[in-house]
């Protein structure tokens, strides 16, 4: 029978050196409307372009299901990039 009292869940590993931030934050106090969407159209196909590095990592590798999951990401990135332009655009 339990006492009612789970363990305490141990700390991640963390990985030796920094963390690695591949989009860098803005330091601008703010941003226009259309100025913050733009800079998050270009993020996104910077994005695209880190997912598409992954994906042939992961076919060097020859792991098809990793492969799959960075495949859906960047369609979805792509439709992102596209729904932002259009809104850009008309602003």
């Amino acid at each position: 029978m339990s006492s009612g009292r789970t363990a305490p869940l141990k700390p991640k590993p963390r990985l030796s050196g920094p963390p690695v931030q591949r989009l860098h934050d803005s330091e601008k106090e703010s941003l226009a409307p259309k100025e913050m969407l733009t800079q998050l159209c270009l993020d996104n196909r910077e994005l695209i372009r880190f997912l598409h590095l992954t994906h042939q990592v992961c076919e060097n590798h020859k792991d098809v299901a990793t492969a799959s999951l960075v495949e859906n990401w960047i369609d979805e990135s792509e439709r992102r990039v596209w729904f932002i332009s259009e809104i850009v655009t008309d602003l």
